[in-house]
């Protein structure tokens, strides 16, 4: 599916149809229903629902027992939600909390509620959907280079 669209774009504005997928070389997007005031790098749960104006859309990561997609924001998105492109998998700046020293080859997680990724382990766990390209040891989420797994995790509890 090299640089195709499942759907037609519109050209003229560079929209998608809802729940288009592109791939860009290692790169996959995802055309879903965005919250108001996402974050560039923040990180989401992709969810279906029988609300087909906002469906997939994204929510905030919750604890379930079961495997989910993640996406990641590309730009910040305003008071207004809505339709945007995100990205499943592949090189991405992705929002790291580094409280927890996270090395560069460590993997990373999110936790019950929250929109930033954290230090998984140095080997892959059911949690897993990115390992970090670069450390990042600050106390707040700071945007860092990571590579989205692309193959869905289980949200972590703590």
């Amino acid at each position: 599916m090299s640089n195709e669209l499942s759907r037609p774009v519109d050209v003229i504005d560079g929209t998608g149809a809802q729940g288009s997928r592109k791939s860009v070389g290692m790169n996959e997007y995802l055309y879903a229903y965005v919250p108001a005031n996402a974050l560039k790098g923040e990180v989401y749960v992709v969810t279906q629902d029988g609300d087909e104006e906002t469906c997939p859309k994204l929510v905030v990561a919750e604890t379930l027992a079961v495997y989910q997609e993640y996406a990641v924001v590309l730009e910040n998105k305003g008071a207004t939600a809505g339709f945007a492109w995100v990205q499943v998998k592949g090189k991405a700046e992705v929002l790291v909390e580094g409280t927890t020293d996270v090395a560069k080859d460590d993997y990373v997680e999110v936790l019950n509620t929250e929109k930033s990724a954290k230090k998984d382990a140095t080997t892959r766990s059911v949690n897993s959907f990115a390992i970090a390209c670069a450390a990042q040891a600050e106390n707040s989420a700071v945007l860092t280079e990571c590579i989205l797994l692309g193959g869905p995790a289980i949200v972590a509890a703590t």
